[in-house]
């Protein structure tokens, strides 16, 4: 009886190490796992705050743009002139403006398609992408893009100058 005993306790204290190391193994898988989680959602609440930060302040300049364009003889929106052959008389000013605000709107869906999902981005990107390539297209876009680009994101401007550049060889063709 008391070799079974001593026997059982056995078992049970090789029980209870097993036990412990296997607690101790989901502790250290765990325990990193939460931190990553934590560190990922932290940087996803950033994100969610900088991006409406931007969103208002677009919202914003979207609308001072409209009264821009709408007023464009009050001279209220500064359109940057490269060399003096560029007079713009008031229609000149409101294309530029015009293109100013198609640009910030294909700005903020690219931002907004940018880190989205492959398929998402390509199913909602891809109606954007088609009608900037048309656009694209027209020799007075690329003029207000080139005289405007400074004043959009960053990643923006390099997107756009690589769709300009890829027409480039066929304008002068």
């Amino acid at each position: 009886m008391l070799v079974r005993e001593g026997s059982e306790m056995e078992t049970l204290k090789t029980l209870e190490t097993i036990a412990q190391i296997i607690f101790y193994i989901s502790l250290s898988i765990s325990g990193p796992l939460a931190v990553i989680q934590y560190l990922k959602a932290r940087k996803e609440d950033r994100q969610a705050r900088e991006y409406k930060i931007y969103d208002e302040l677009d919202n914003r300049f979207f609308e001072f743009q409209k009264l821009a364009l709408q007023y464009a003889d009050l001279d209220i929106l500064d359109v940057p002139r490269k060399g003096r052959s560029l007079a713009l008389d008031k229609k000149r000013k409101q294309e530029l403006v015009a293109y100013a605000i198609l640009f910030s709107l294909f700005e903020r869906a690219y931002l907004m398609f940018h880190n989205q999902t492959y398929l998402f981005r390509e199913k909602q990107w891809s109606g954007w992408n088609h009608f900037l390539n048309d656009m694209i297209h027209r020799e007075s876009v690329r003029t207000a893009w080139q005289l405007t680009k400074e004043t959009y994101d960053t990643d923006f401007q390099s997107f756009m100058d690589k769709k300009v550049a890829e027409l480039e060889p066929e304008s002068s063709a």
